[in-house]
């Protein structure tokens, strides 16, 4: 408060009243024509007066003047903090009537100095630079207004860090091939392949042995055969083989819904390990006759109508034949996008209901095999799925012998039932829907569930090339540039599907299982019950849609066994799998990663590289330091909220 100084005054008495009424007793005396009250109460209207004084007593009092003190403001909220390199940006929420805000720092928790590192500042979010990076800040902050400061807000601190090394292309390409041609790499994986090279690791794969589901487990349930496939899964040496393997039959499916019988399954299994780098057109015959399939789809002992009282042929395995394994539905162009009538601007169907029937037909008279050429079928034989199919005898009619046309082409009568099937194959293999058909298929099975138009045309070139050779196209596919570029789109990648989830965590763990059946019980779990695909349409439609990627949305077929279920049974596999909660059954090699636990930064980085190729963001790298920070300096403690903030995210869990 001011007033104009009285020439006679020695002294000046102030009165106050929030009544109305002044008492007689001065509130305070004062020398100057000045006074401030401290600590008013905010929201109070106070009436001031004054009177000078003399040794002549005391004058007449001032006019009045009255005044409402102003509240300071409310300390700010939802105080966070996001570390950097030498840098730490601090957000708050706006706090109402506040004109500005002061920022404390400290390096101990409750720490901070009276004096603040930023005042004045106008909003959030503040960027404290100049750090020491390693080094960890808390972080105050108050508001300022008319009414003065706000008490202090909650305590916030983060430790600036370094950028992560930035891992070379090599490594980057390195560390995607093995993502896709193998079920994930093992420590130093990455290194040896960037040692040796690309040409290296496919001579070495090629060369591996197959993996051997032997004749033991004919005796056992189809349980115990899916155990021995995670056993190959994660220690097989043939890494690659496993992996297209694995791709053939999610397109050539025989499920055990259907035969939970291992003497059906294993069969048809050891053929697409065989036939993984072999020819195309071999693989269709072979997969054809292979008795499981038959039985699955409905051909084995599918009789001509002649001999069957004028009842049309079954036509399922000659639709799905067509429709899933090789043309699909519609015609495509060389990249495999459908392909549209010039006349019509509509799909051009790949085939026809006519040659659905007539491949039927063609596919007649088959019947179960028993491996040897001295003995032909004369009739339905006793079901045997160790041995491919055989023809029933011509003279007993289960081969319709008839004249048809399938696609285009003559089937003129008479023809036996295998120089007739053969030229069915042929047929469908010069068919140029099977070469974009089949590089797609495999291209989503291994690296990218949306490959480009350009992507499916440059494998399908090579396909037709090698006429179908899959070492051929598989080699093209993970050596296009869409494969080993270390670039990513968000349209690139796909979902690891559970099996490739549990088996890369425990490859790159360098785990040692002694009992398998918690692998492929969590696999099932999480959505993909080995060797027990839903349909013939796999474990999940090649042609699913992810909700909100765009329009149309992005195709992405893993992620239909992706619920909020599935997904927190991976988030508790991760926990489990590291917190010890598979007893015995697994041991995990640590030691690479205690030896980084000392620095939070090193421990990230090395972890991040050797699950995600180096793909963490920035935010995320730095909440992942943090965390580790926190967990104290225990070294397995360190490493298991690495291992677990790593491995839980989409990060980890999308290939890109």
């Amino acid at each position: 408060m001011l007033s104009s100084p009285v020439a006679t005054a020695t002294s000046y008495d102030v009165f106050r009243t929030t009544t109305g009424i002044f008492g007689t007793a001065p509130l305070a005396s004062v020398t100057t024509p000045t006074f401030s009250e401290p600590g008013p109460a905010a929201g109070v209207t106070y009436t001031y007066k004054v009177a000078g004084r003399n040794a002549g007593g005391i004058g007449p009092s001032s006019a009045e003047t009255s005044v409402t003190p102003t509240p300071p403001p409310a300390a700010p909220t939802g105080i966070s903090s996001t570390a950097g390199n030498g840098q730490i940006s601090l957000t708050w929420t706006a706090v109402a009537g506040a004109t500005a805000y002061n920022v404390y720092r400290g390096t101990t928790a409750g720490g901070q100095a009276a004096m603040p590192v930023g005042s004045g500042v106008v909003s959030s979010p503040f960027v404290d630079a100049g750090l020491t990076n390693g080094t960890a800040y808390f972080y105050k902050v108050t508001a300022v207004g008319p009414g003065g400061e706000s008490p202090r807000s909650t305590e916030t601190s983060a430790t600036p860090q370094p950028p992560a090394p930035s891992p070379n292309s090599a490594t980057v390409s390195a560390f995607r091939l093995l993502r896709q041609g193998t079920w994930g790499p093992k420590p130093g994986d990455v290194d040896r392949l960037v040692s040796g090279g690309i040409d290296g690791f496919f001579a070495e794969q090629l060369a591996a042995a197959p993996s051997v589901f032997p004749d033991t487990l004919y005796e056992m349930s189809l349980e115990s055969s899916q155990e021995h496939f995670m056993s190959l899964a994660l220690g097989g040496p043939d890494q690659l083989r496993q992996r297209v393997a694995w791709a053939l039959h999610k397109i050539w499916v025989v499920s055990g819904v259907e035969l939970n019988n291992p003497r059906a399954i294993l069969p048809y299994y050891r053929l697409l390990l065989n036939g993984a780098f072999g020819s195309y057109r071999d693989l269709m015959k072979a997969v054809t006759l292979n008795p499981a399939m038959g039985r699955y789809l409905n051909m084995v002992n599918n009789r001509g109508e002649a001999f069957n009282s004028n009842i049309p042929a079954n036509e399922n395995y000659a639709r799905e034949l067509m429709q899933l394994f090789t043309l699909g539905l519609t015609k495509l162009n060389p990249g495999g996008t459908t392909r549209l009538d010039p006349v019509t601007n509509q799909p051009e169907p790949a085939y026809t209901e006519a040659d659905v029937k007539a491949l039927a037909r063609i596919l007649t008279g088959w019947t179960y095999g028993d491996g040897s050429t001295a003995t032909v079928p004369t009739g339905r034989a006793s079901e045997n799925f160790l041995f491919p199919m055989e023809a029933i005898a011509p003279a007993k009619n289960y081969h319709d012998v008839t004249q048809k046309t399938f696609l285009g082409e003559d089937f003129p009568a008479g023809v036996a039932a295998e120089p007739e099937l053969d030229h069915a194959l042929d047929v469908i293999f010069s068919h140029a829907n099977v070469a974009p058909f089949v590089a797609r298929q495999l291209i989503q099975q291994l690296v990218t569930s949306n490959p480009s138009p350009g992507y499916v045309a440059d494998v399908a070139a090579v396909f037709d090339g090698s006429h179908g050779s899959l070492e051929a196209v598989v080699r093209a596919i993970l050596t296009h540039d869409e494969a080993i570029e270390p670039t990513a789109t968000f349209s690139s990648g796909k979902l690891a599907e559970p099996v490739l989830f549990v088996v890369s965590q425990l490859r790159a763990l360098n785990a040692t299982v002694t009992d398998h059946p918690f692998m492929s019980d969590k696999v099932a779990e999480m959505g993909q019950n080995v060797f027990f695909p839903g349909s013939v349409f796999s474990y999940f439609s090649p042609g699913y849609k992810v909700r909100n990627t765009g329009t149309p949305p992005l195709t992405g077929p893993e992620f239909q066994s992706l619920t909020t279920v599935t997904a927190l049974v991976r988030a508790n596999f991760v926990g489990r799998l590291i917190g010890g909660g598979f007893g015995a059954a697994v041991t995990i090699d640590y030691t690479p990663f205690t030896s980084h636990a000392a620095n939070a930064a090193d421990l990230v980085d090395y972890t991040g590289l050797l699950f995600t190729g180096g793909r963490l963001s920035p935010e995320a790298r730095s909440e992942i330091i943090a965390a580790v920070g926190a967990s104290g300096t225990g070294a397995q403690e360190r490493v298991s909220t690495a291992l677990y903030l790593t491995l839980v995210p989409a990060t980890s869990q999308v290939d890109r």
